[in-house]
């Protein structure tokens, strides 16, 4: 997760995936300057393979440099 908050923070990319259980998400993008954001439980699929991780407190998103590109990767997770 570490080269990916570097990659976005750089610029080199405009979003990394990531999972936040206890702030692996949210608390690196806080100190990058980015936006980390952990959905409610069952806002993103996790597919039939993984089911709920940790009970469901762990979610996978995405790690982002704008509130309106995490909202885009939410939007495009809805329709799947």
């Amino acid at each position: 997760m570490d080269s990916s908050i570097a990659a976005v923070a750089s610029g080199m990319v405009p979003m990394a995936s990531g999972g936040d259980g206890g702030g692996s998400i949210r608390i690196p993008s806080a100190f990058c300057a980015l936006f980390g954001l952990k959905p409610t439980r069952g806002r993103t699929p996790t597919g039939p393979k993984y089911g709920e991780l940790w009970q469901g407190a762990a979610i996978e998103h995405v790690l982002t440099r704008s509130v309106r590109d995490s909202a885009a990767i939410l939007v495009v997770n809805r329709t799947l």
